[in-house]
């Protein structure tokens, strides 16, 4: 195991630590490669039965994009999503989940297994997650710095959703601020994440975390209390 591996490793062992999870995809089913084709299209079907479709813009010309999923070997079980040199694309996975229930869960997450990365923070790689017409997005310089990690989506992000009755999802690589992006995906999945800060208790609203004015009153309240114990000893 190389030094990447085992902080990816510690990554997940420490944080991604979920009590329950459901599988939207693991990208071990269906396979295929769908080159340079403007606003391509590819139906199929995850391993856990929900209807998966894959759409790709590319600009300012075509054949500037490659995506494939588990095809052969170096990517079996993978997402791939692969720019050409000097060219820009986006890639979307969609998902119709027909009213499915994550109440139980608070979050998403999602393995990037591989990316480019760069120290210019206006020229990274974005990964969104749209519930529900709903976007939350990340810079992948961010969420791998080590060219891999896993991407936290929380439920409390995604303000007015209904997560017990979820119609769609949709997961974009979009690859505008970086040219000739490559980047490989595993495992979305949702589920209850403890570990998360600001993830709070599964099926509730993120925990309240005080405002500093009002830590200062608990602080003083607690000393105004040690020191009535004080005095009742005496």
């Amino acid at each position: 195991m190389n030094l990447k591996q085992a902080f990816v490793a510690a990554v997940v062992a420490v944080s991604a630590n979920s009590a329950s999870a459901i599988v939207i995809d693991d990208f071990d089913t269906g396979s295929g490669r769908w080159d340079g084709i403007v606003n391509n299209v590819a139906a199929g079907t995850t391993g856990t039965g929900f209807a998966r479709t894959i759409t790709t813009d590319e600009f300012p010309v075509v054949n500037a994009l490659t995506v494939q999923i588990n095809d052969g070997p170096l990517l079996a079980g993978l997402y791939a999503h692969s720019q050409d040199s000097g060219l820009t694309g986006i890639s979307t996975i969609s998902y119709d989940l027909n009213g499915f229930d994550f109440s139980a869960d608070n979050g998403f997450s999602v393995d990037i297994t591989s990316v480019d990365i760069t120290f210019d923070p206006t020229r990274s790689g974005v990964l969104t997650l749209a519930v529900d017409g709903v976007s939350v997005s990340q810079a992948m310089n961010d969420i791998a710095p080590l060219s891999s990690g896993v991407a936290y989506f929380l439920f409390s992000d995604f303000a007015g959703v209904d997560f017990s009755n979820v119609a769609t999802v949709d997961l974009t690589i979009d690859g505008t601020n970086l040219p000739a992006l490559d980047a490989t995906i595993d495992n979305f999945i949702s589920g209850c994440f403890p570990n998360i800060p600001g993830a709070g208790s599964c099926g509730g609203p993120p925990a309240q975390v005080p405002a500093p004015g009002s830590l200062a009153l608990l602080g003083l309240g607690f000393g105004l209390l040690g020191l009535r114990g004080v005095r009742a000893k005496r």
